[in-house]
């Protein structure tokens, strides 16, 4: 259940998906996170899916990225990516 944003430095508590962008991870039986897709080997345990939110304010300068060692933590968009979409002339 997502009860807050998913920065660690923000405390915007979720209610809705109005804002925002939601980000979907997996892990393997072994609790291990997965990044991309997946299937279930034969004989083992379905894998197991996350889901983490990230409030406007955050979506607008950061992404979610699996860190091996910490799990799922924000990281900053490059500045091209942050920035506001415009559409091609």
């Amino acid at each position: 259940m997502i009860s807050k944003c998913a920065n660690p430095e923000c405390s915007q508590p979720f209610h809705y998906l109005r804002e925002g962008r939601l980000f979907q991870v997996t892990r393997d039986h072994a609790g291990r996170l997965l990044g991309g897709a997946f299937s279930i080997g034969e004989g083992g345990p379905p894998h197991r899916m996350e889901h983490y939110w990230l409030c406007g304010a955050c979506a607008q300068r950061y992404t979610l990225v699996i860190d091996p060692e910490r799990g799922v933590v924000p990281a900053s968009m490059p500045p091209a990516a942050a920035g506001p979409r415009r559409k091609a002339a």
